[in-house]
């Protein structure tokens, strides 16, 4: 059959099955975000997907890049995934929880195909079918024959790879030569950011764990020693998964608590006023999204009902500036 009539049956396939394409695409980003949710892991940015375009699979067949024996869906690619990181170490909790939860086709790093004389980028990259059990479920049961890509990698490695890909520097053979050492410093520069953040969030746990057992109350208190704070004399069940400890610390210091001594004495001083208003809160409220497991407040709410009891005329003046 003459490649010409190739590529039309090529694009009624595609057209028959792109319904279908949008489907997998929204049920394997649905699923991924639960298993971030579910893990506290934090991302870059939203998720990011695509459905290759008709035109770009025909270029690529044209091309010889890709031959297509006898279907478009041979095309492992054909729907991709981006997942960009914050740390390097998400990428690693990523790549299992994916693992452990779609059927992988194929893995690879591409730090692994990268010649010595090459300008690469790390990207973990998936190939994934959705698990059989998946097929059991209406919605799912058409999607066991798609395939998509995951790619997976650091923000640092993000920009690097957008921006070898405008300046189409893929080797040094490819750049000019008074550039190179630029090029390399850049590359170097954007790896250094990734073990920086890495010592970073190393030193961090190290600090948390040390004051979780021992910290000096008269010391000025910072978001880490707040969190202790708050959860040593708060109601857990009241604490939001994303409190803005950075700017309810900055109230606090305002509203003139500069210690965790301080904080703790305050909060023991007019926590049971606190606790009644969050009873008739909870009772007297219809649209509280919290209300199934009793509470209103979260602890932001909660401290910031005691600095209002405390004293309501300053703390309202601290309102105002915002």
């Amino acid at each position: 059959m003459a490649k010409k009539v190739d590529i039309d049956v090529a694009k009624i396939e595609y057209e028959d099955h792109i319904k279908e394409f949008e489907k997998f695409e929204k049920a394997v980003i649905d699923q991924i975000s639960v298993l971030i949710n579910e893990n506290d892991i934090k991302l870059a940015t939203p998720i990011q997907s695509r459905i290759k375009a008709f035109a770009s699979l025909s270029e690529k067949h044209e091309s010889g890049r890709f031959t297509m024996k006898k279907s478009i869906l041979e095309l492992q690619d054909l729907i991709g995934f981006r997942i960009l990181m914050l740390f390097k170490r998400d990428v690693e909790s990523i790549v299992r929880l994916i693992n452990d939860n779609f059927e992988i086709l194929k893995e690879y790093n591409t730090d692994e195909k990268l010649s010595a004389d090459q300008f690469g980028y790390s990207s973990k990259h998936l190939t994934i079918k959705i698990k059989d059990e998946w097929l059991k479920v209406p919605l799912y049961k058409n999607l066991g024959k798609y395939t998509g890509e995951i790619q997976i990698r650091t923000l640092s490695q993000h920009h690097w790879a957008e921006t070898s890909n405008i300046l189409q520097y893929k080797d040094k053979t490819s750049a000019p030569r008074e550039i190179l050492r630029s090029i390399g410093r850049v590359s170097a520069l954007l790896e250094m950011v990734d073990l920086e953040y890495e010592r970073l969030l190393n030193e961090r746990e190290k600090y948390n764990e040390e004051i979780k057992t021992d910290y000096n109350k008269s010391e000025k208190l910072n978001v880490d020693t707040l969190k202790i704070v708050l959860d040593k004399n708060l109601p857990i069940k009241n604490r939001k998964d994303e409190e803005p400890y950075s700017e309810l610390l900055k109230e606090i210091l305002e509203f003139g608590i500069d210690t965790s001594e301080e904080l703790e004495d305050l909060i023991v001083r007019r926590k049971d006023e606190v606790m009644i208003a969050e009873k008739e809160a909870l009772k007297n409220n219809t649209v509280n999204p919290r209300e199934d497991i009793g509470v209103y407040y979260s602890f932001a709410g909660l401290i910031r009902s005691v600095m209002r009891f405390e004293d309501a005329e300053k703390y309202a003046k601290i309102r105002e500036k915002k």
